[in-house]
């Protein structure tokens, strides 16, 4: 680590840079889904300096010169942010950008990445398209969104409609899910340490909603984890977005095998 930054664990392990740099520069799945063209390593590198740039960052030019270059709303959401975001990471890694660096690039590439769903069209389908309706929980642990905004941007691309839900408490959960007809639920878990908070709130929602509710857990940590769903209470696992239309089609098995307190009532 660079002289001056402030103290942010052991780099040693992978389990620490999940926590710490990749946590909060990866996306939701490890197989994400690939550009139309492959990346160019160019525009990647543009990106990475410009959410870097210790000048006035301006989302709208950053977006347009990538733009010019003949990216889509597509390419930038599902490759090149998260790529972008990969590399801060990595140099981070390696001692070339400092944690403060990377902390705000990668709120950058946040930025960059709503701007781009906000005004793109990509947002929840205006008409029903027989997709599966998913809130997808992004536990207060968790302190970047990057990878569940791109998850989530992909699934609404699928057809299914997605609500987000952002630190929310177990009961605000808990009463989204028993207000709306969800057919999953989707966490998120960012790094090691969010995994007892994470169990923790699905135990909790679990015993306050009226209907039993697949349950699947994702995230960066997912690779290094036999079994994550088992980790934190979930029902099954999610290695990349479609693979969510075959979870909310199939009964789920492992509530039986560790029931963990959800009751049994009908859906409704």
């Amino acid at each position: 680590m660079k002289d001056g930054d402030a103290p942010s664990g052991d780099k040693s392990t992978e389990g620490s840079v999940q926590g710490l740099a990749s946590h909060a520069l990866s996306i939701l799945l490890q197989g994400r889904q690939k550009p139309k063209h492959n990346l160019c390593d160019n525009s990647v590198s543009l990106l990475a300096d410009m959410v870097l740039a210790k000048d006035r960052f301006d989302v709208s030019d950053c977006i347009d010169r990538l733009c010019l270059k003949g990216l889509t709303p597509e390419d930038l959401i599902d490759a090149y942010v998260p790529e972008a975001a990969r590399l801060l990471g990595r140099n981070w890694c390696e001692d070339n950008t400092s944690f403060a660096d990377v902390t705000v690039g990668s709120a950058r590439l946040q930025l960059i990445l709503r701007r781009v769903m906000d005004t793109a069209d990509l947002k929840e389908p205006s008409e029903p398209t027989g997709g599966a309706s998913v809130i997808m929980v992004i536990p207060a642990c968790n302190t970047h969104t990057l990878g569940p905004l791109v998850c989530a941007s992909q699934m609404r691309r699928q057809g299914h409609i997605v609500k987000v839900a952002l630190g929310e408490t177990s009961a605000k959960v808990a009463s989204l899910i028993n207000e709306h007809k969800f057919d999953v639920m989707l966490v998120s878990v960012g790094s090691d340490t969010n995994i007892l908070p994470t169990k923790d709130l699905i135990r909790s929602v679990r015993r306050q909603v009226h209907r039993k509710l697949p349950i699947v857990a994702g995230g960066p940590i997912l690779h290094m984890h036999d079994d994550l769903a088992f980790a934190v209470g979930a029902d099954d696992t999610l290695a990349h977005p479609l693979e969510i239309a075959r979870l909310v089609q199939r009964p789920t098995s492992r509530a039986a095998r560790h029931p963990i307190g959800s009751p049994s009532v009908e859906r409704v």
